[in-house]
């Protein structure tokens, strides 16, 4: 189990408990929505009005009332969110020291619980709405992946076989540090992967990838193993693995029999490359009926139907990634779980066969400014759109 954080109160009459920067006198200024479902941006103001840092503010589950959701199922206390999350950056930080493949749980606040006193006067468990908490997560420049891959898309410009290495090994090395915590992440999408700040000593030019979002991340435990634990976790139906995919219809899992294990996480991973390498946000395959008009149901990804269960395509038309690279995520895919890499297995491959193909950019800039106009940045906004009154340069390219 990871360990306590030791939460105490933020505000009295306020704050049931909350841990972090929030606790030494600061505030929270929200301005403006960091992006679809992933929070609002926050700057922490101290003393006067003096911008100290910023943050991502992230809403807490809506259900309060799930011991599962909290800590040794203690409600109210250090949400299941922060727990995990922080324990896999410490996993990180404690065996390769890259704890910044992960974004940081920097603290959690606003715990108020439901009014008990309403609840007995009405009986009316409705308002047990009005319990609530946030999280505190780093704050991350460049956006998040999922935008990034569309700006690229429309610039028609492939990724850089060098970046897409970068964030395969990074990804890879989250997969080893859930591993050793026996966490599956269940909801890895374009989306909750966020880039930070550049490394000034190693892939200077492009910013860093970070995994966020646990919210849907779980022990796996015998019941999740086998899927019974009767609680349906908010997981994007465009990036579920096998293991984890309902059945639209009926909301019963799309194939029985199967079992959630390490490898739920290297499938995912797998999928995110594969966006990358074809410039898709999200793949048509798996959109499905959400689709105007519905895409044919021989042209789906179907975990259900014997022939539709492989991703057939795995790069964009105009790209040349390396027969390498493409036969690791073909791996990395499988429908059958024992016929992918363990995290391990996926981290090691990566590393052996990312050497001699990043095209010199993993040392490249190290003592030595980038040019601006470099064409294998990424595409993106010079300036950092979030930033309050300020105007930092995010080293990405118009």
């Amino acid at each position: 189990m990871p360990r306590a954080r030791d939460p105490q109160p933020l505000l009295p009459n306020f704050d049931k408990r909350s841990y972090g920067s929030l606790r030494n006198g600061a505030k929270d200024n929200l301005h403006v929505n960091y992006g679809p479902g992933n929070g609002s941006r926050c700057s922490l103001i101290g003393g006067g009005e003096s911008i100290h840092s910023a943050m991502v503010v992230h809403p807490g589950v809506r259900t309060w009332e799930r011991k599962d959701v909290w800590r040794n199922g203690e409600i109210g206390g250090e949400p299941r969110e922060s727990m995990l999350g922080n324990e896999v950056y410490e996993n990180l930080e404690t065996s390769q020291g890259d704890g910044k493949f992960v974004t940081q749980c920097l603290g959690y606040g606003g715990m108020q619980d439901p009014s008990p006193e309403v609840v007995a006067a009405t009986g009316n468990t409705i308002y047990r709405n009005i319990a609530a908490y946030k999280l505190y997560f780093e704050y991350c420049p460049f956006g998040d992946l999922r935008d990034a891959i569309i700006r690229q898309r429309e610039a028609r410009e492939p990724f850089h076989e060098g970046f897409v290495w970068m964030t395969f090994e990074a990804l890879a090395e989250c997969a080893v540090a859930m591993d050793q915590s026996n966490i599956v992440h269940s909801d890895i999408t374009t989306s909750n992967i966020l880039l930070s700040t550049s490394d000034p000593e190693r892939f200077k030019i492009w910013p860093v990838p970070k995994l966020a979002d646990f919210g849907s991340s779980r022990i796996i435990d015998e019941a999740a193993r086998r899927r019974l634990t009767g609680n349906d976790e908010a997981m994007h139906p465009y990036f579920t693995p096998p293991e984890l995919t309902r059945d639209s219809a009926n909301f019963e899992w799309a194939v029985p029999g199967l079992h959630v294990t390490n490898k739920t996480n290297v499938w995912s991973i797998g999928l995110i490359i594969c966006c990358l390498m074809r410039l898709q946000p999200e793949l048509p395959e798996t959109v499905r009926t959400t689709d105007q008009p519905p895409r044919p149901v021989d042209r789906q990804l179907r975990f259900d139907i014997l022939n539709q269960r492989e991703i057939r395509k795995l790069q964009h038309s105009s790209a040349d990634y390396s027969a390498e690279l493409r036969k690791l995520v073909r791996s990395c895919v499988k429908y059958d779980p024992t016929q992918r890499p363990s995290p391990k297995q996926l981290l090691k491959a990566v590393r052996r066969l990312m050497d001699g193909r990043l095209g010199g950019f993993d040392d490249y800039g190290r003592v030595t400014r980038i040019p601006w106009n470099k064409k294998e940045r990424l595409r993106g906004n010079l300036k950092d759109i979030w930033a309050v009154n300020t105007g930092t340069d995010i080293r990405l390219r118009p």
